[in-house]
């Protein structure tokens, strides 16, 4: 295994874990709130700071593989990003008009 493929292979576990653990602690700020503490954690991170923390990790991974020629150092695309927020906001307005988002 070389670097790029070292790289890789943690970007597909950043990848698990923004799809588990991002969602599960998405799901604990959502129920309990963002400044909230694991309860068998008291003085731990809040669920905001958990977020951060797997948001910063995926981010550095995804960097790490700009800086090893995987991918072009430009990858971030703020019309991508532009783009996707629209769409959020369009299913946003429509969940509002169903009723099913409360604004």
């Amino acid at each position: 295994m070389n670097i790029p493929e070292h790289i890789i292979t943690c970007l597909a576990e950043e990848g698990v874990e923004v799809s588990l653990e991002l969602s599960k602690v998405a799901h604990k700020a959502n129920r309990f709130g963002c400044e909230d503490r694991n309860v068998l954690n008291p003085t731990g991170p809040t669920n905001a700071e958990r977020l951060v923390a797997e948001l910063n990790d995926l981010l550095a991974v995804a960097d790490m593989l700009a800086e090893n020629g995987v991918i072009p150092h430009t990858w971030r695309d703020p019309a991508a990003q532009i783009a996707k927020r629209e769409k959020v906001l369009k299913f946003m307005r429509y969940a509002e008009g169903t009723g099913a988002l409360v604004c």
